[in-house]
């Protein structure tokens, strides 16, 4: 029932502005007539649709509507207030020089400029999605390290007789994660791949802590090195 909500207010709104324009435009020209029905009905439904069907979704979080808001704003409050003042015109106006024709020519033309905007708008969206879509990709491979890296943090945690100085590394190289910022760069995804394959070697080795002490020590620095490599890896 909420879903069919706005479709019957739209709907009563349509059928109260038709009713409107027949009772109070009688002594226009038929064909006027329905024209100016028509032109009224697009920019009835252009606003009211606007607030009974919002355009930012809540759940959308890279909010790609956010990008086009404006646009369609302008482009819906200048068409309507264009249509209007031309439908006015065009209404009161006593001249024979404004055929039918030309009245729907010109509307054509505002609804052709009012199509150009609602590209342009939906480029915009389209362009803020594929952003948001490229910064979760570069974002992905460094929230898989720091996953990787926290599970190995809390296993030294856990662990007897784990050198103290292993465990402020590797709790210094999670700190490092956390303040590095994505980047689309090829080297940067050659360093995060290289600096994964090092913390899953760590994570092997822990098994026999006793036997791959100095092999630890060894991949720990490895990591501290990619990590300071990394930090001066920006996007292109």
């Amino acid at each position: 029932m909420k879903n069919i909500k706005p479709y019957l207010i739209l709907l009563i709104g349509e059928i109260l502005l038709i009713a409107s324009f027949l009772h109070f435009g009688e002594k226009l020209n038929e064909n006027v007539l329905v024209l100016n029905i028509c032109v009224s009905s697009i920019i009835y439904l252009l606003i009211f649709s606007s607030f009974l069907f919002p355009l930012l979704d809540l759940k959308d979080k890279s909010q790609s509507a956010v990008a086009s808001l404006g646009i369609n704003w302008f482009i819906t409050i200048t068409y309507s207030f264009s249509a209007l003042i031309l439908m006015l015109f065009f209404s009161l106006t006593k001249s024979q020089e404004f055929k039918i024709e030309t009245q729907i020519l010109v509307h054509f033309i505002l609804l052709f400029l009012l199509l150009i905007g609602g590209f342009i708008s939906t480029k915009a969206s389209e362009k803020v999605t594929e952003v948001f879509q490229e910064q979760n990709a570069q974002r992905s491979k460094l929230i898989e390290i720091q996953k990787v890296t926290k599970s190995t943090f809390s296993r030294i945690e856990l662990m007897n007789g784990i050198s103290p100085e292993i465990k402020f590394k590797v709790n210094k190289i999670l700190e490092d994660l956390r303040y590095i910022s994505p980047s689309n760069s090829e080297d940067a995804y050659t360093i995060e791949s290289n600096l994964l394959v090092m913390i899953n070697k760590i994570n092997d080795l822990l098994y026999h802590y006793d036997n791959n002490k100095e092999s630890i020590e060894t991949t720990v620095m490895q990591c501290e090195q990619l990590i300071k490599e990394r930090k001066q890896v920006y996007s292109i």
